[in-house]
């Protein structure tokens, strides 16, 4: 369904294949690329929809870095 209150997105900054989205309410979405487990939903599995990103509440500020292997 639609998720309601979305007042910020954050593209993942390493792959620009991860998307987050937080809410007025503090929580937090991820969706897309989930490799090393970059979603932060506890697996490696890769998201096509939006999903609740659990254990964390209140997030005010999403951040998005990247480390670049050079090997």
């Amino acid at each position: 369904g639609a998720i309601s209150g979305v007042v910020d997105i954050t593209i993942g900054a390493s792959n620009q294949a991860s998307v987050f989205l937080r809410t007025a309410a503090g929580a937090l979405y991820a969706c897309g690329y989930n490799g090393q487990g970059s979603l932060g939903l506890g697996d490696t599995t890769n998201r096509s929809a939006f999903t609740l990103v659990t254990g964390i509440t209140g997030v005010a500020e999403v951040w998005s870095t990247s480390c670049d292997n050079p090997g």
